[in-house]
């Protein structure tokens, strides 16, 4: 991964040795219950989408293991229950 991210580090006039972020920053309004679990989703299947682990809570980093009540590393404050309905 490390060769990855100096590859990407080439193309970048800031980054002198390695490159992690896309660029671009695009805050965006968390405006509904909904929106805010979609967002959650997104991100906990990101692993699983490129292949890394199986399921989103198998990736040690992800809060997704929180919400499977399963043991993690990461101390996380879960949302409402009432909200894991929208994922």
């Amino acid at each position: 991964m490390l060769k990855l991210f100096e590859d990407h580090a080439v193309t970048s006039q800031k980054h002198k040795t390695y490159k992690f972020w896309k660029a671009g920053n695009h805050a965006i309004e968390l405006y509904s219950e909904k929106f805010v679990w979609e967002k959650i989703n997104y991100i906990h299947k990101n692993p699983v989408k490129v292949g890394w682990v199986k399921n989103p809570e198998d990736w040690c980093y992800s809060s997704a293991s929180n919400y499977q009540e399963m043991e993690s590393i990461l101390e996380v404050e879960r949302l409402p229950q009432r909200l894991i309905a929208f994922s």
